[in-house]
């Protein structure tokens, strides 16, 4: 992982008499929306305290908590969460599904192995999901050869190995049975509603699209392709599969360097998409880029004249994905695109 990647740890810590860092009080993870998840109990006596990247990859700051952990009831483990406003961004953890995860997945998890007495070691561990959720809460087996979850890992986020992304938060612990218990993502949106909206459902929430699409964030567009194509036989129906499998297809180049008929396969992808999802801008934006960069710069007439009446109202992220992997800057949609990202971020 880049350091960019593993930022999203944090260290919680009192805020001392003198208005610096203290002793610590537990872990937490950045999500989106300049917030961090930890346990209600790690700050149960608190009303703000220091945040730190395990990493040390950006400077401490001293944020406020949400609302007074002391007024929750933690005898409901489910509702054993606390939201920590960040002053300063820190990368967001990557998300897994709303759906809770299945029986038998394996997670890692980074703590502290005392939080008392020797509050600057960590240690990670890993275990196995046992069972479903019961009660908002999902019970982790520890891995045999790895060390137990104990006190000083609430609050820590459990990462799916398989995928890279986090799918609950450690909140109680039984050492001497090697078993601990998480709160997955969907009941700490029950808990923190805002949530909810970063958490992908159905098609983007799926563990095998999960894996296709981090091939092609990090540029593996061969693998990717092929991981999209067996992820469209489970959702031939769900219009973004044809985006990002033509997206994977174009292999970081620009459409125009490809021949007529792989642009005609793209198109009719393309095409077959709209007509599942006919306002999806970014499918718009995409169909209209690959056509403005084959067509108009040889100086021909596409075969079939299209409209595009939504990509004004294409999401940053989307944007950003067509303009960092079809890198066509003389097309004047490639630029609006990037314009567009430009006015979102000012």
């Amino acid at each position: 992982m880049t350091q960019r990647e593993t930022s999203w740890r944090l260290r919680l810590q009192e805020v001392g008499d003198d208005g610096e860092p203290g002793g610590v009080l537990g872990t937490g993870f950045a999500v989106p929306n300049h917030a961090v998840l930890t346990c209600a109990h790690v700050v149960e006596d608190v009303t703000e305290c220091w945040v730190e990247p395990l990493d040390g990859s950006v400077k401490a700051q001293r944020c406020r908590i949400h609302d007074n952990p002391s007024t929750i009831d933690m005898t409901d483990g489910s509702s054993d969460v606390a939201v920590i406003s960040l002053t300063n961004s820190v990368p967001p953890a990557p998300l897994g599904p709303y759906e809770p995860p299945t029986s038998g997945t394996e997670i890692e998890v980074v703590g502290y192995i005392d939080r008392y007495l020797d509050w600057g070691r960590t240690q990670a561990t890993r275990g196995r999901i046992v069972g479903g959720s019961i009660k908002g809460l999902i019970q982790v087996g520890i891995l045999d050869g790895h060390p137990p979850i104990v006190e000083g890992y609430s609050g820590g986020a459990a990462v799916d190995i398989r995928t890279g992304r986090v799918i609950g938060m450690v909140v109680q612990a039984e050492p001497n049975h090697r078993i601990a218990w998480i709160i997955p993502l969907f009941a700490i949106a029950d808990r923190w509603p805002p949530l909810a909206e970063y958490l992908p459902k159905g098609l983007l929430g799926d563990p095998e699209f999960l894996l296709a699409y981090d091939e092609f964030r990090y540029g593996h567009y061969e693998d990717a392709l092929r991981r999209f194509g067996r992820v469209s036989m489970s959702y031939p129906r769900e219009a973004d599969i044809y985006y990002y499998r033509v997206l994977a297809a174009l292999n970081g180049r620009r459409p125009g360097g490809y021949q007529g008929a792989v642009i005609e396969m793209m198109e009719q992808l393309l095409d077959y998409a709209l007509r599942l999802k006919p306002d999806a801008a970014h499918i718009q934006a995409l169909l209209a880029l690959v056509g403005e960069d084959y067509y108009r710069l040889r100086g021909l007439k596409p075969k079939v004249n299209r409209e595009f009446l939504n990509i004004q109202e294409i999401s940053e992220m989307h944007a950003l994905e067509i303009v960092t992997n079809v890198v066509a800057r003389e097309c004047a949609t490639w630029q609006y695109l990037n314009q567009h990202i430009n006015r979102r971020q000012s």
